[in-house]
């Protein structure tokens, strides 16, 4: 993937105008600060996939910092380099012991269970044997990689603690165990639910013939990624859904940047597509509507 490197970037606004701006005073209640860490986690949560398009040097750029804000303490899908790589077995293996959250092993193993336990044998020898040159070959990615666990501690717990302790004059502890914890722990669980709930609840309109559903709850809570039964009949599609903005602000999000001239080079499976696999390997459900 060509980058272009940014000459430019937006110049940030002082400490005191921003504070200005955020502070809401010293009696937040624990409503309003739930608020905050659900909408703070929402917008970390942004599942963007750069195997489907064309990402421009910015947009790249955007990409990676969400990326390294979002995907070991908020998604646990560890650095870019890392996902991609076992997001590739988890789909050229499926429900094998190949997959690093093989759904066939129950809820909880493909919930949480797998990282609580040592990757299966299957798992290594498949992933050593994938090509990643692509992915090693770019030096955001790898720079990602070499800087993520310090990243991760400042960016994923230390700022979102900070923020509305100095911002907002939200105590200490109030600011590190809601944006900070609560937050890491329900958007850990609505990502882990696109592995598990997404792979065993809903119906299969498009193969029936593999484990992955259509779940819209996990959909609402994964911004777009509980079309699973497409995501895996269709995996070349940006959107991972044939419905567009649909329950799916991951696909919102991408179409913006392209838009903004940010990203380029789409990939959509056409509608005829789609129905004749439909009506060659689906369950009849999209026949009900």
């Amino acid at each position: 993937m060509a980058l272009s490197t940014p000459k430019s970037w937006c110049k940030g606004m002082s400490t005191g105008s921003l504070k200005s701006i955020l502070k809401t005073g010293q009696n937040n209640n624990f409503l309003i600060q739930m608020m905050k860490a659900l909408m703070f986690s929402k917008l970390l949560i942004l599942q963007l996939k750069w195997n489907s398009y064309g990402a421009e040097g910015a947009y790249f750029f955007l990409i990676t910092v969400i990326e390294t804000v979002l995907s070991a303490p908020v998604a646990l899908q560890n650095d870019i380099y890392e996902w991609v790589r076992d997001h590739r077995v988890h789909h050229k293996f499926s429900e094998t012991d190949a997959d690093p959250h093989n759904a066939t092993r129950g809820f909880f193993f493909s919930h949480i269970g797998w990282l609580l336990v040592r990757k299966h044998p299957d798992v290594i020898e498949k992933g050593q044997k994938l090509d990643l040159s692509d992915i090693k070959a770019d030096k955001v990615v790898m720079f990602q990689r070499r800087y993520y666990k310090p990243s991760v501690v400042l960016l994923c717990f230390t700022l979102p603690t900070l923020v509305p302790w100095y911002f907002w004059d939200e105590s200490i502890i109030i600011s590190f165990f809601i944006p900070a914890i609560l937050r890491y722990a329900v958007a850990l669980n609505a990502a882990w639910l696109v592995n598990s709930a997404a792979h065993m609840f809903g119906n299969r309109p498009y193969d029936q013939h593999i484990n992955p559903r259509e779940n819209p709850l996990v959909s609402l809570g994964a911004l777009g990624e509980g079309f699973h039964n497409y995501h895996h009949t269709f995996p070349y599609d940006y959107s991972t859904s044939e419905f567009g903005w649909r329950f799916n602000l991951t696909t919102a999000f991408i179409d913006l940047m392209c838009f903004l001239g940010l990203a380029s080079d789409r990939k959509k499976v056409s509608k005829e597509v789609i129905l004749a696999r439909k009506m060659r390997t689906g369950d009849g459900s999209h026949k009900s509507g």
